[in-house]
């Protein structure tokens, strides 16, 4: 739980951190410059939370596959 609320501050305040650590440098890239300008702080923001949500969509359905 700690580390959900932990990740979530992380898209909030560097949402290129999170596309970085998840493996999409172009991405991060993206966003950040999109972070340079405060309109496109939300857009990035919320790109990165949805590229947070999927992985663990992902997860989730290969952990039920495998049970």
């Amino acid at each position: 739980m700690m580390k959900r609320f932990f990740i979530l501050c992380l898209v909030a305040a560097f949402p290129w951190l999170v596309l970085l650590y998840k493996d999409n440098p172009a991405g991060a890239v993206l966003a950040l410059v999109m972070q340079v300008s405060i309109i496109g702080w939300i857009p990035a923001s919320m790109w990165a939370l949805r590229a947070l949500n999927e992985e663990e969509h992902e997860n989730k359905s290969k952990k039920s596959e495998i049970d």
